[in-house]
């Protein structure tokens, strides 16, 4: 029971650190604002009408299976929110999106000699996989109110 309680102990630790976070980056490239929540900045996969870029970004995330994809790229997207909210962008403008392969998952294993010993083991292998997003930190002004009939319409949308 004792080498049972070893490996779930040392398969939950391998796949917990297996799903972390590596670190991002963030480059100013223009004027800060004062910081956000990260609830307010708004992801954007197209240009909005009239933006100032404040920063690049770029966060990562790993994932051990294809199935933890879509967790690890919303680690990711968390991360680049909140680097985001820190210098006053109040958008994302995502650049770019890419999965590589790192290798290196957990493996496990049991095996039996003669019938009498257990052996267990834990290595790397496997195939991991990381996300890593680029992005823009934006400021996003508001529309003007000059134009009504402007306004009228992108209220009827």
């Amino acid at each position: 029971m004792q080498v049972f309680g070893k490996v779930t102990l040392i398969l939950f630790v391998s796949v917990f650190l297996g799903c972390a976070t590596a670190p991002g980056a963030t480059i100013i490239t223009g004027e800060t604002r004062p910081a956000i929540s990260p609830h307010e900045v708004i992801i954007y996969l197209e240009p909005p009408y009239q933006y100032e870029v404040i920063g690049l970004l770029e966060a990562s995330s790993e994932s051990n299976s294809r199935r933890q994809r879509q967790a690890a790229v919303d680690r990711a997207i968390n991360d680049l929110k909140e680097r985001a909210a820190q210098i006053g962008a109040n958008g994302i403008l995502i650049v770019n999106m890419t999965t590589e392969r790192t290798g290196g998952g957990p493996a496990f294993g049991f095996g039996s000699s003669a019938g009498r010993h257990t052996d267990v083991f834990v290595g790397v292998g496997g195939s991991a996989e990381r996300v890593v997003i680029q992005a823009r930190a934006i400021f996003v002004y508001p529309l003007m109110e000059t134009n009504s009939s402007l306004n009228y319409c992108l209220r009827r949308v």
